[in-house]
């Protein structure tokens, strides 16, 4: 390789590089386990526009390296600076995402019976 082609493909990688900063908003991540230790939920919070919080909500079993995605909610504006967490029943079965204490979703595991 001459130096005029590892310049060139430097300069691509560098470009793909600053096009991926500027496309991804900036998140936050959270995680929280269950009482029983089965499983783990995700919640990631993007910024898109100033103030103005997204949502997803990822879960997996315990010990797994794929996150399922269970929730996309778009630009929440139902509220002013919204406080969103979520929060495990005490047997496992239920997750909530609660925005400033009420609970707007929730996903309940069905057991075998």
């Amino acid at each position: 390789m001459n130096r005029q082609t590892v310049q060139k493909i430097g300069m691509g990688l560098f470009m793909v590089f600053i096009a991926f900063r500027i496309l991804t908003p900036p998140s936050n991540n959270n995680v929280y386990n269950a009482p029983n230790g089965t499983q783990q939920a995700r919640l990631k919070t993007f910024y898109y526009t100033e103030g103005i919080p997204s949502y997803k909500v990822y879960t997996r079993i315990s010990g797994t390296l794929l996150w399922k995605n269970q929730l996309y909610w778009p630009a929440f504006t139902n509220t002013p600076n919204p406080v969103a967490h979520l929060q495990w029943s005490s047997d496992s079965q239920r997750l909530d995402l609660l925005i400033n204490g009420t609970s707007i979703w929730h996903q309940v595991e069905l057991t075998a019976l």
